[in-house]
């Protein structure tokens, strides 16, 4: 049994068991803490990311950079207008922006309300989803689990095994 005290804190527990060495990158990271080899990226400069910016665009020299790239985006429109005074950001250009500055090998985190995402960009591999429910308001998130393939440049069929004893087969 897990003692969870809020959101960021479940987020910390799933993502931290997932932690390696390597350089990570929070898109749309609220106020998640800036810790050592964590590229955070927010919208809102209020929000002291290390990147102020649209996760939606980040920087072209940024391709193949980190291990790790995870986010967790407004939910719905209704979310994102009244908490971020903004408009509802494409999970598939989130996701596409984070294959790109995903090294060959890394894992994807892609965090949402209750939906089930098929889709994936190509040069990725959908490891799987799992949903949790959250105390206090009990409404359920689904975590979505990607892997950029090691041959993400060329497509071709390959079977791997990564630093994260993943073995799949494209």
């Amino acid at each position: 049994e897990v003692s969870i005290s809020g959101m960021n804190s479940t987020q910390e527990e799933i993502f931290g068991m997932c932690s390696l060495d390597g350089e990570e990158i929070e898109v749309c990271s609220g106020w998640v803490n800036n810790r050592p080899n964590l590229m955070t990226v927010d919208i809102n400069p209020d929000r002291h990311p290390v990147h102020v910016g649209d996760g939606q665009s980040l920087p072209i020299d940024w391709s193949n950079r980190f291990d790790r790239w995870y986010c967790d985006p407004p939910y719905n429109k209704r979310t994102a207008e009244k908490m971020y005074g903004i408009l509802l950001p494409s999970w598939s250009k989130l996701l596409t922006e984070g294959a790109r500055v995903t090294k060959p090998g890394g894992l994807l985190f892609l965090l949402l309300g209750d939906v089930n995402l098929q889709w994936h960009p190509e040069g990725t591999t959908r490891i799987g989803w799992f949903v949790l429910s959250i105390i206090p308001n009990q409404e359920a998130r689904a975590i979505h689990i990607y892997l950029k393939n090691v041959d993400a440049i060329t497509g071709s069929s390959v079977q791997m095994k990564t630093k994260y004893h993943i073995q799949t087969l494209n």
